[in-house]
C-alpha cells in the first residue's frame, strides 16, 4: 500500500513540474559573451588515454572515447560551438 501512494505522489509531482521545465526552457535566452577568450581558438590536445581537450582558449571542453559513443563534458557556450566542433 505505501509502494503504491508513493507511486502516486511521484506521478503527480511529475504531471505538476511538466508545464513548469517546459515553460522555464521556453524563457531561456544566451546571454552575450563577455571574455572573447571564450571563443579564441585553441588547439586540442590529448590528455591522457581517451580523455582530449577540445576547448576554446579559455573554455574548457573534455571529449571522451568510447566504443559506445562519445561524451563532451562542458559543452561551450552558442558562439564557441564552431571551435569546439572543429577541435573534435
Amino acid at each position: 500500500m505505501r509502494w503504491k501512494t508513493l507511486s502516486i505522489a511521484a506521478f503527480a509531482a511529475f504531471v505538476v513540474m511538466s508545464p513548469l521545465a517546459s515553460q522555464a526552457q521556453s524563457t531561456f535566452r544566451q546571454l552575450p559573451i563577455s571574455n572573447p577568450d571564450y571563443v579564441k581558438p585553441f588547439p586540442p590536445l590529448r590528455i591522457v588515454g581517451n580523455l582530449y581537450y577540445v576547448g576554446t582558449y579559455d573554455l574548457a571542453v573534455y571529449l571522451i572515447t568510447t566504443n559506445a559513443g562519445n561524451i563532451l563534458i562542458n559543452t561551450g557556450v552558442n558562439d564557441s560551438v564552431p571551435a569546439i566542433r572543429a577541435n573534435i
